[in-house]
């Protein structure tokens, strides 16, 4: 006699696959206005910025990026030293201990996004190098660096005699030209430009220098970007550089007229209008192994790319006129 084993009937909500929601709590499909940051970024790949602006999931880091970031803090603190204008907040980075102390904050601010903090660059047997370590460019590599970094500039901050510009304010005030939030409308768009350092060379003119502490940019669209909105605030800018931290001096100055400033109009332009009909063009490339963003990307075959919706909807892009306080 055989038995036949009586079964259970099959829970089939159970067993069948369940569609997977999107990990994000934040979808947001209106921006108040483009950056440089953001303009290339989404010129560069627009899934990339929809992955990431739209839907928030590009939370992990460089450690060169938390290097980067106290390296502009502790040197905008030493820049407004330099010209009285140093807020209290900022007094202990002008410490000895202040590259320490910067790097700690922006790498709690990084963990607090939840994100991992990833090393890169190339690993070295022996030694730490410019392009690596023994773990590549990680947290050690960062901390023996950054420190040298911030010494350079000020070594040629006093070499080149470049003078900090100071703006008039309604309010009778002076703004000095350190990381300068300037915000003026380009290509019919609300653009805002955060620059580094506005300086009065020893002819009275006006330079822009953006500090690096990674590779160098592979255009000079960002400083002929800013200096097109310097422009439009009545700041006629001369010349540009990108400043290299790890050669402690400018790539090259890049002279900046105003006949550039119609291609960069243009090209802001076409940037919001692509965001405001909903374009995201996918660009698969050899960086996509190192996107952050690569696991819920369709075009690479992400993972988790049945997360997000295939097709989204258009960016509404607020104060278009202008009117930007």
């Amino acid at each position: 006699m055989h038995f036949v084993p009586k079964l259970a009937p099959v829970n089939k909500d159970k067993h069948e696959p369940k569609e997977r929601r999107p990990t994000t709590v934040r979808a947001k499909h209106s921006i108040n206005h483009l950056s440089y940051s953001s303009a290339s970024g989404y010129a560069e790949c627009g899934e990339r910025w929809r992955l990431s602006r739209v839907y928030g999931l590009d939370k992990s880091t460089w450690w060169v990026t938390i290097m980067g970031t106290a390296v502009h803090a502790v040197t905008e603190a030493l820049d407004l030293a330099d010209v009285d204008a140093l807020p209290d907040n900022l007094a202990p980075l002008i410490e000895p201990e202040g590259f320490l102390h910067a790097f700690e904050k922006a790498k709690q601010d990084a963990t607090r996004r939840g994100g991992e903090i990833r090393a890169s660059g190339r690993t070295l047997k022996k030694g730490i190098g410019k392009g690596g370590g023994p773990n590549k460019k990680d947290e050690e590599w960062c901390l023996y660096w950054g420190p040298q970094i911030v010494n350079s500039w000020v070594e040629w901050r006093e070499k080149m005699g470049l003078e900090v510009a100071l703006f008039p304010t309604r309010d009778g005030e002076w703004l000095p030209g350190v990381e300068l939030e300037v915000r003026k409308p380009i290509g019919g768009y609300p653009y805002v430009g955060y620059i580094d350092r506005v300086f009065e060379d020893a002819n009275g003119e006006y330079v822009v220098v953006d500090l690096k502490t990674g590779n160098p940019p592979q255009s000079s669209a960002q400083l002929k970007a800013y200096a097109a909105q310097l422009r439009a605030a009545g700041v006629p800018v001369a010349r540009a550089a990108y400043w290299m931290g790890m050669d402690g001096d400018v790539l090259e100055w890049v002279p900046t007229p105003p006949e550039g400033d119609e291609f960069i109009a243009a090209w802001l332009s076409n940037v919001g209008r692509g965001l405001e009909a909903g374009v995201f063009t996918a660009s698969p490339s050899s960086f996509c192994s190192a996107c952050p963003v690569r696991e819920y990307c369709r075009a690479v075959g992400g993972a988790r790319a049945g997360e997000v919706p295939a097709v989204e909807r258009p960016i509404k892009i607020n104060n278009k006129e202008g009117n930007i306080v």
